[in-house]
């Protein structure tokens, strides 16, 4: 009996020991640096300062995907999928060094392809820092967004402005995220930021000296990187934190003098357990003795058992999780900025106004959906981003907003022959501006089995046809199928168009 219960506890300290990775703290960061700008003066020290900073959060503990040099396509990816990344994690960091910029009390990140000849452009070529600060809200502990991005603008003295209503501010606007989020800015809203003579920014400088200091608690090291920046630039550039954080102390790095409740090491139980089983094989061992090797296996069972449920849990909230890739999404999959713009995909789709595939990335055919929109329905919107605001006012709309541009025949109609026939397939119909006014008329006609399949249309055994419209006059549609082309006219006048079978 005594050596299975030896037994028992050396099969129960092997799992301590593999257990601890299982419920660790997970730490991941995303670091981008923008030097190379292609349309203004390269930037000496973005590179070089996201290269050092990804080291020193590696030394942290952090996961760290770098991307330098990211065009406006690349950085949205990279904001998505890190987003993903931050749900499933405790500590999430972006730190982001380049150009960026506020318009309207708007801040935003400038990828290095944007030209930004007009005001208007802002909000095609580069991206809004609200969904940087998005990207990191997932994480359950600590949100943090490292900016060294205020510097002298050079894009502001070519920018044409449309309208008088709109300027452009000199450094970052001020910003005020949720509870749990910290934002760092390299210089305070309205002021610019140095480059430095060395590696570094002044900035960055700071960050490297300060991150990795032990007992340094989140908050205060922040207080010292100000200081040290003041201090290096003179008092010119005063960094500032935005954002409120739980009562609870957070380090980067805990104190040397602070140690966490450890579980036993392999080589401590095996000593621990030769001492018990030569208790037990002596001779006049008491069955008191007995009892309390019993009482301590259970109580190290029960909190193996303790162990086992957290880890457990944490499985199962991992394996809720959306993929990377998930097709089609659906908004209860995704997170933060990415669940709000596949509403508004779908609701814009509703109306008829087409942002392409719905799938939560917001790109430019959606900013012209959104667009297209506002105008016909004769609102204004602070830009052409994913918000509250814009949700409610599609929610609110029943009916189609943007009129119809391509007149679809494919989806109703009667049949006038029956079996199969040389003109089945989709033949595409196309009347050319320049004949019959101004605009062109592009929509696709379906024949199945010798039928026509338009609004009331009707195909002849040797090929002509005719159906009437479904939009406008509701005009009737005249022509004659070949084997592969053919020809068509509107309402029996000289409107003539051209007509092609696209597919079998």
């Amino acid at each position: 009996m005594a050596l299975l219960i030896v037994r028992a506890l050396l099969a129960v300290s092997l799992i301590f020991v593999a257990l601890p990775h299982a419920v660790a703290a997970e730490r991941v960061a995303l670091v981008i640096g923008n030097s190379s700008y292609q349309h203004v003066s390269r930037l000496p020290n973005p590179v070089n300062d996201a290269t050092d900073i990804s080291n020193a959060l590696k030394r942290l503990g952090f996961e760290v995907r770098i991307e330098n040099d990211v065009t406006y396509g690349v950085l949205r990816r990279a904001l998505r999928d890190f987003s993903r990344q931050a749900a499933r994690a405790d500590f999430a960091v972006v730190y982001y060094a380049g150009h960026g910029m506020e318009v309207n009390k708007h801040n935003y990140v400038i990828p290095v392809d944007a030209e930004l000849k007009s005001d208007l452009d802002i909000d095609y070529e580069a991206v809004p820092l609200d969904l940087v600060m998005n990207a990191v809200d997932g994480a359950s502990v600590l949100k943090l967004v490292l900016l060294d991005s205020c510097r002298n603008n050079p894009f502001a003295a070519s920018m044409k402005m449309s309208s008088g209503k709109r300027a452009i501010g000199r450094g970052l606007a001020r910003v005020e995220p949720e509870v749990g989020t910290l934002v760092s800015f390299a210089a305070k809203e309205g002021t610019t930021a140095d480059d430095g003579d060395g590696r570094n920014s002044p900035y960055t400088t700071a960050l490297l000296k300060h991150l990795e200091q032990p007992g340094l608690e989140i908050q205060f090291l922040f207080r010292k990187v100000r200081d040290s920046v003041m201090a290096a630039t003179n008092r010119r550039q005063q960094p500032f934190t935005y954002g409120s954080l739980p009562g609870n102390e957070i380090y980067l790095k805990v104190p040397e003098a602070v140690t966490t409740t450890a579980l036993p090491q392999s080589s401590d139980v095996q000593e621990q357990l030769e001492a018990l089983r030569k208790k037990l094989e002596q001779k006049d061992q008491s069955a008191t003795q007995i009892a309390q090797l019993k009482a301590q296996l259970e109580r190290q069972r029960e909190e193996f058992e303790t162990l086992k449920q957290q880890a457990l849990k944490r499985d199962q909230k991992l394996a809720k999780l959306p993929p990377a890739t998930q097709s089609p999404p659906q908004p209860e999959d995704l997170v933060g900025h990415e669940a709000l713009a596949l509403k508004i995909q779908q609701h814009l789709q509703r109306v008829g106004c087409d942002p392409g595939r719905p799938d939560g990335a917001w790109g430019a055919k959606s900013r012209r959906a959104l667009q297209a929109f506002a105008r016909h329905a004769k609102l204004r919107f602070a830009n052409l981003d994913p918000s509250q605001d814009v949700l409610k006012e599609l929610s609110d709309r029943k009916a189609r907003v943007c009129p119809a541009e391509v007149e679809d025949a494919n989806l109703r109609g009667a049949a006038t022959k029956s079996g199969r026939s040389q003109y089945d397939g989709l033949w595409k119909f196309t009347k050319p501006a320049s004949l019959c006014g101004n605009s062109v008329l592009v929509f696709n006609l379906s024949v199945r089995n010798g039928k026509l399949y338009a609004n009331r249309g009707q195909l002849n055994a040797d090929g002509t046809f005719k159906f009437k419209g479904t939009t406008g006059q509701r005009k009737w549609f005249y022509g004659k199928f070949g084997k592969n082309s053919g020809f068509g006219r509107y309402a029996k006048s000289r409107c003539y168009a051209n007509i092609k079978k696209i597919s079998q």
